[in-house]
């Protein structure tokens, strides 16, 4: 099974990179990528730079290369519920855009308001992450769109019209790329700022921390993987 891992930043990607030994394997539009293999797990984990477009460009051309069979997007995010704090985990569940017209998504190619990941990975993440000590998660909505929010009032306009649980830059590109090639999908984020006026001082403060949970999560869901796809030895 090949499995395709996307951060958009080196944060997101590198505690992952360390906890699989995984080693640098060349460079996709000159981002590097790294790759390990555990018998019937072939791994690759891409770093995709900030941003809906450099997301789409990356997950594309790595789709093209390596075939994988499975797509996960693993990083940071800020919050638009009011009951979410920084270090909760949201698993994509629902993804959309909050800078593209519902209308315009429902209509053009390919003709989705929304996309969704995968409903069994959804599930499972969500029982593995409550059964660690890590109590705070939710399968919700996540907005991306091409801008950091760091405003209350964008904020709130962003809550009355699509109501995510958190709001991002790459994830739903990655959906919808991982879509339209038939691929499944799921997204693991992590709490890092609140998207108002002090999200840069909180996203200096909290990155490397947040970033470092989702992809402890990915790393677990992917031993969860190899037990699952590993062959039971016969006696």
């Amino acid at each position: 099974m090949r499995i395709l891992v996307i951060g958009a930043m080196e944060t997101e990607i590198e505690a992952l990179v360390l906890k699989l030994k995984a080693r640098p394997a060349g460079q996709l539009f000159g981002m590097a990528y790294f790759s390990t293999r555990m018998d019937p797990l072939e791994i690759q984990i891409i770093q995709c730079g900030i941003g809906k477009v450099n997301a789409t460009a990356i997950t594309q051309k790595a789709i093209c290369g390596f075939h994988p069979d499975f797509i996960i997007n693993t990083g940071i995010a800020g919050t638009t519920h009011p009951e979410n704090r920084i270090g909760d985990v949201i698993i994509g569940q629902e993804l959309t855009y909050h800078d593209v017209r519902r209308g315009q998504m429902k209509h053009c190619f390919p003709c989705q308001a929304a996309f969704y990941s995968d409903a069994d990975a959804v599930h499972t993440l969500k029982e593995m992450i409550r059964s660690t000590h890590h109590k705070r998660v939710k399968a919700g909505r996540i907005a991306s769109g091409e801008r950091f929010i760091n405003n209350a009032e964008e904020k709130e306009k962003i809550h009355a019209v699509h109501a995510p649980d958190c709001v991002d830059m790459e994830s739903t590109a990655i959906a919808h790329t991982a879509f339209i090639n038939c691929i499944p999908f799921v997204c693991i984020r992590t709490i890092c700022d609140h998207a108002d006026e002090n999200s840069l001082t909180d996203f200096t403060a909290f990155e490397k921390e947040n970033a470092a949970i989702s992809a402890g999560f990915t790393f677990d869901y992917l031993m969860h993987l190899l037990e699952k796809k590993r062959p039971s030895s016969s006696l």
